[in-house]
């Protein structure tokens, strides 16, 4: 099948997803979300679908997001008389400049490229979604509190899932299997110097030095990326903890949302998890809670070293310059850019100018040999792995 039937197949099925179920279709929607890339990429690796279907099915979400979009924009029309609250006047506006800007450069300048459509899409997607959780809320507010209800449980699901890959899984079961690396750069186009390509894991995926011991990954899940997996289990830890009632499920599904949050290794997952919870616990006056909290934070950074080297890693002088191969050759990478991207240098050029210029204000440790990768375990990513 041509990339065109593969695209004209998917704007069908969104438009019927949305035209059918309409507000229901926010289940579909969060599900593919959830488990698409780990579910593409093991197709993909499988050979069971190719390049053209994986972009094609890459913007099913896209699709239907954009359906209910229009569905909401229409209902809030009507309930509002045309006059919009404020803050989703200024996000309308701030994606219509966002959708200019892009459509100018892309017609005008010649600069259309898949990644200014998705960052493009990272910019229109708050009010997208504010949109639609507004014009939801309103019109059907019990089936509001049901679906956050249900995406809490399947997150709590999948979060159970992403701790048995990360202790279980062979230290080649992300190449063998859902080779992630291969899939970002041949179907999503991402920069080759961003993944680990005989890992098969993005750059984001391995793991923390610090616990090696533990994983040589680190926990992904359906979600193939930690940092979008850690944040996405703030979501079940603040509603089991904060507006479920307390069961035995309820304690299981927080129990693990919470470690699969902790073996992300995500440290600004856990600061805004910490931030909302002092924030609410602050409010509520439970000053023995958040002092009690601080207090075995602190021991337990003084009593188990690993975490503690973790806690500190990016206050050394010099963090996260590596050296990695990609197809492209042999780069340094410097860190990380505002979307997720990664600033690199070619190696040579990196070591020329570190020997011309060895007094330019640069940390010291910038001017000596770049590093090479963390040591990776031999068989198996765990101690406990046998998948």
């Amino acid at each position: 099948m041509s990339a065109a039937a593969d695209f004209a197949l998917v704007l069908l099925a969104s438009a019927a997803i949305v035209v059918w179920l309409k507000e229901r279709s926010l289940y579909v929607l969060f599900l593919v979300t959830y488990t698409q890339n780990f579910v593409l990429a093991y197709l993909y690796t499988a050979g069971w679908a190719g390049r053209d279907y994986c972009r094609s099915m890459l913007l099913l979400k896209e699709f239907i997001l954009l359906g209910l979009f229009g569905y909401s924009v229409v209902y809030l029309h009507r309930r509002f008389h045309g006059r919009w609250p404020r803050p989703l006047l200024i996000l309308l506006f701030f994606a219509g400049y966002c959708i200019l800007r892009f459509g100018w450069g892309a017609v005008f300048l010649n600069d259309a490229s898949l990644d200014g459509l998705r960052k493009l899409r990272m910019m229109i997607y708050p009010v997208q979604i504010l949109t639609v959780a507004m014009a939801v809320r309103w019109s059907s507010p019990e089936f509001t509190r049901r679906f956050v209800r249900d995406m809490t449980y399947c997150l709590g699901i999948l979060a159970a899932v992403a701790v048995l890959m990360f202790l279980f899984a062979r230290v080649d079961f992300w190449k063998q299997n859902a080779d992630i690396a291969s899939y970002n750069v041949d179907v999503k186009g991402d920069d080759p110097s961003s993944v680990v390509e005989e890992q098969g894991v993005p750059g984001t995926g391995l793991g923390r030095e610090a616990f090696l011991f533990l994983s040589s990954f680190r926990a992904m899940g359906t979600f193939a990326d930690p940092l979008t997996l850690g944040f996405a289990m703030i979501v079940p830890i603040l509603l089991l903890k904060l507006c479920y009632p307390s069961s035995e499920w309820n304690y299981f599904l927080l129990g693990i949302s919470a470690a699969a949050l902790f073996f992300t290794f995500s440290r600004s997952s856990w600061m805004f998890l910490a931030l909302a919870f002092s924030y609410v616990w602050f409010r509520k006056g439970n000053y023995r809670i958040l002092i009690g909290l601080g207090l075995v934070s602190a021991i337990a950074l003084v009593t188990w070293p690993p975490l503690a080297e973790f806690a500190a890693s990016d206050l050394l002088p010099c963090p996260g310059i590596t050296r990695r191969r990609s197809r492209r050759g042999d780069h340094v990478l410097l860190s990380k850019g505002v979307f997720g991207s990664r600033q690199t240098w070619p190696a040579k050029a990196w070591m020329t100018v570190s020997k011309k210029f060895p007094r330019t204000g640069m940390p010291s440790c910038w001017n000596t040999s770049v590093s090479s990768p963390m040591p990776r375990l031999s068989g198996f990513a765990s101690p406990f792995s046998f998948i």
